[in-house]
């Protein structure tokens, strides 16, 4: 049963990636400022995870945040005059719900251990530690801040702008299939993390399906917000 058909989105193909080439500049727009002003201020290397405060952490975090519900609130709510229901925050049947989150976890889960055993000895561009590492071994950063913003607020804003609104975009200009591994490759490299690039891609490609076949994003949030909460879980582990 579909609730939802990729017809009645009412924005477009082109605004989507219009708002894809726009998200960077515009990232950079706000941000370059606010890391000069710290880098003068207090000294700090804003770009580097393993060195930045946790106000740089948290002010730099909510500016990217910033970038992704501006393009959404132009292209969605302003420019089409649409609502969350449009971009996903919808009613779902719960059995069917429940069925494919859980099938979310056991397959992220297979990926997740094939990407580790099997893909990450032979990609060239492997750098070892990721961001979210080097974030939790930095002794700044608050446990709490980290929390919220990858395990609460990440999951809600990438899902509402690569599920919610560019892949229901891109079926309007193509397959169902193409639309799931163009938004799923769209979010791994807009992560900047090429160490984890394919892993990224794989997770991103489970959650465009739970989408398509639910018909809400609200399914796709909650399994995005409990990987990340095991991922920093188990890296904390490790390295207490």
């Amino acid at each position: 049963m579909r609730f939802y058909d990729e017809n009645d989105c009412p924005w477009n193909f082109m605004e989507a990636v219009i708002a894809v080439i726009l998200l960077i500049p515009l990232i950079l727009i706000l941000i370059i400022p606010i890391a000069y002003l710290i880098d003068r201020s207090m000294g700090e290397v804003f770009f580097s995870p393993s060195g930045i405060s946790n106000f740089g952490f948290t002010l730099g975090y909510f500016v990217q945040t910033a970038a992704f519900l501006i393009l959404l609130w132009f292209f969605v709510f302003y420019r089409n005059r649409a609502s969350w229901y449009d971009l996903g925050i919808r009613s779902f049947n719960l059995l069917k719900g429940v069925f494919l989150f859980i099938f979310g976890i056991i397959v992220t889960f297979i990926i997740h251990i094939t990407y580790n055993v099997i893909f990450r000895s032979i990609i060239p561009w492997d750098t070892g530690q990721t961001k979210i590492m080097q974030l939790i071994e930095n002794e700044n950063i608050s446990i709490i801040m980290l929390f919220i913003v990858a395990v609460i607020i990440a999951p809600f804003c990438e899902e509402l702008f690569f599920r919610g609104f560019l892949y229901p975009a891109f079926k309007k200009k193509m397959r169902v299939l193409p639309a799931m591994f163009l938004s799923s490759i769209l979010f791994a490299v807009f992560h900047f993390e090429p160490a984890v690039l394919i892993l990224l891609l794989g997770m991103g490609f489970v959650l465009a399906f739970i989408y398509e076949k639910t018909g809400s994003l609200i399914p796709s949030i909650l399994l995005h917000l409990l990987y990340n909460l095991a991922a920093i879980i188990i890296l904390f582990q490790i390295k207490y």
